[in-house]
Formats: structure tokens, C-alpha cells, sequence
């Protein structure tokens, strides 16, 4: 339910999907990738409606759908977009998992968009990004921004100073 004073911003709501089908290629989708209706209305509803000052209305959501449904794909996308695209300055963004498979599989999967789109050269000198893969972080020094994937197990994953978690 949307509270009175909250308006619809067609054009942040869409934002996400076009940079989806623009830029996002999951590693185990062939040729041309398109979200699914549902995938893309539940997009639209986190970024479409906003507070009269421009900022989200959904600043938190629970994603409940069975296992090999998506949710890496989803979750990877929606970091993908807001390390390259975010509204905050200097994004954190941060995916949590209660598994270190859990929180490999988001990195890789980010990994592999982020490796074929124009935000990648081979050439580390030349690349727009720095991806460690050991240490499961992504950095974009030209935006500030950066992306850690986390794992329930261990001390480090308290106290982070996210911008935007995805768990």
C-alpha cells in the first residue's frame, strides 16, 4: 500500500528495465535478455514511486519465490544498476547471503554482466571497473561506487556503510 503524498515516476520506473535490457546479460540466459512480466513489474513498483521530494517510496522489499526462480539474476541486476546508475553519491552496495555459495553465485553472476558490458576492457589499465575476485568486491573509481558480496559466516559482514543491500 502506498501512503497519500506518494506520486508514479514513469521514467525512474522504466530507467531500471531499459538499463536491464541494455546492459545486464545473466550468464546462463542465451541471446537477447528480457525480464519476465513479473520480474519487470516488481522492478517498476521499487523504482516507479516516489516521495513528492523525488526519493523511493520502497526503500525495502521482501522477495518470496521458490528456489531456481530468479533470485540471483534479480538480486545481481538491481547491484548491477545501482553501482552504475544509483541516485546516491558514492553507491555501497552491498549482497547479502546466508551462505558463502550463496554470496559467490551473486558475485559471479554480476561478475559475468559486468565483464560483457562497456563499463569492462580486458585491459585493467583501460576498464572503466576493477573487479577482486577474491575478495568478491567491485569498484568503479570514476563513480565512487562499490560492491561487496557477503556471506553470513564471519565478523566482517557487520557494520558496512551500504547504500543499498540486497539480501
Amino acid at each position: 500500500m502506498i501512503r497519500q503524498g506518494a506520486c508514479w515516476d514513469e521514467e525512474r520506473a522504466q530507467a531500471l528495465i531499459n538499463f536491464a535490457h541494455t546492459f545486464f546479460q545473466p550468464q546462463f540466459v542465451r541471446g537477447t535478455f528480457r525480464l519476465l512480466p513479473w520480474q519487470t513489474d516488481y522492478l517498476r513498483t521499487l523504482y516507479g514511486w516516489r516521495w513528492m521530494d523525488g526519493s523511493r517510496v520502497k526503500r525495502f522489499s521482501n522477495l518470496h519465490i521458490a528456489k531456481k526462480a530468479g533470485k540471483t539474476l534479480i538480486v545481481s541486476l538491481i547491484a548491477f544498476f545501482e553501482i552504475y546508475n544509483s541516485e546516491e553519491p558514492s553507491p555501497y552496495v552491498a549482497a547479502a547471503a546466508a551462505s558463502k555459495e550463496n554470496a559467490s553465485q551473486v558475485f559471479k553472476e554480476l561478475r559475468y554482466s559486468i565483464e560483457r558490458s562497456p563499463f569492462w576492457d580486458k585491459d585493467p589499465s583501460k576498464s572503466y571497473t576493477k573487479i577482486t575476485d577474491h575478495t568478491k568486491h567491485i569498484r568503479v573509481p570514476s563513480l565512487n561506487a562499490e560492491f561487496r558480496s557477503l556471506a553470513s559466516q564471519g565478523s566482517r559482514v557487520h557494520g558496512e556503510p551500504c547504500s543499498c543491500v540486497v539480501i
